[in-house]
């Protein structure tokens, strides 16, 4: 990556067997996250796309930065995975 050039998100996942439905991330972006009713359980929205991914994605790094099991996965299109542990995501936000 340049530092011209901010990555983009490829992709964003839910580590299922992790999260613990705290929904801080729904707080955070809402469009890309949503409760699912009666289940203690966070899951991506069914229509994100490419667009809807970029124009949310401090909003995404940031509720991977939030999440405290850091369930949320986060693919780069320089080939970069982050994680909530991933020091880099504080980097991203100030680019």
């Amino acid at each position: 990556m340049t530092a011209s050039r901010l990555a983009r998100i490829l992709r964003v996942s839910i580590d299922q067997d992790v999260c613990c439905a705290h929904y801080l991330c729904q707080g955070e972006a809402p469009e890309i996250f949503h409760a699912v009713n009666g289940q203690w359980a966070v899951r991506l929205h069914d229509d994100i796309d490419d667009q809807a991914l970029q124009r949310n994605f401090r909003p995404v790094i940031r509720a991977a930065r939030c999440c405290p099991v850091s369930a949320i996965r986060i693919e780069l299109d320089d080939g970069r995975r982050l994680d909530g542990d991933s020091l880099e995501l504080g980097l991203l936000l100030n680019t």
